[in-house]
C-alpha cells in the first residue's frame, strides 16, 4: 500500500491497482489513514489510548 496524489490534489491510499480509501485532503491524512489499515499506532499516545479502551470497553479498540 501506498499513497498517492491525483490531478486534483487529492490523496488516496493505495494498494495495487485499486483505491482503497481517500479522498485526503493532506499527505498526513492519507499517511494516517495507511497507518490505521495496517495497525500501526500512530504514537505513544494514540497506542495507548487505544490500550486504554481495550481495557475499559472490552477489547473495542
Amino acid at each position: 500500500m501506498t499513497v498517492i496524489e491525483q490531478p486534483d490534489g487529492k490523496y488516496y491510499v493505495a494498494g495495487g491497482a485499486q483505491m482503497l480509501a481517500g479522498p485526503f485532503e493532506t499527505h498526513a491524512e492519507a499517511w494516517r489513514a495507511l497507518d490505521r489499515m495496517t495497525g500501526d499506532p500512530i504514537n505513544p499516545a494514540e497506542k495507548k489510548s487505544q490500550w486504554i479502551a481495550s481495557k475499559i470497553i472490552g477489547g473495542a479498540a
